[in-house]
């Protein structure tokens, strides 16, 4: 096979575009991935964790009727739409007797995990 300039040229600017878009870092490519264990409603799987993020989720070996559903986990997880911290009704920490009138009309605080554990 005979390769013209041209041709060389071309190959080498889209091998250089592809591996300019790569976005994993080198240090991503050799961390090592762990397999977690896991399960929920949607059934048991394995969830592949590399430098505290998931990666990748995989039916368990056990599981003969895997639903595509556990791959939701994995945008789930990360999506800016997640509650990230613990709320409660504002009514309900104050302690008022009426608070569960409220219900749908109060607003919410922030509080620590470590007061959510008390309540």
């Amino acid at each position: 096979m005979s390769l013209s300039r041209r041709g060389f040229i071309k190959t080498t600017l889209l091998g250089s575009a592809a591996a300019a878009t790569t976005t994993a870092s080198a240090t991503e490519l050799f961390s090592p991935v762990k397999k977690v264990p896991h399960a929920s409603h949607f059934g048991a799987f394995y969830a592949h964790v590399q430098d505290g993020k998931i990666i990748d989720i995989v039916p368990h070996e056990s599981d003969h009727n895997p639903g595509a559903l556990t791959k939701a986990l994995l945008d789930r997880n990360y999506s800016n739409t997640r509650i990230k911290y613990p709320y409660v009704r504002k009514s309900y920490l104050e302690g008022k007797k009426d608070h569960a009138k409220l219900r749908g009309n109060d607003t919410f605080v922030r509080v620590s995990w470590d007061e959510v554990a008390k309540l």
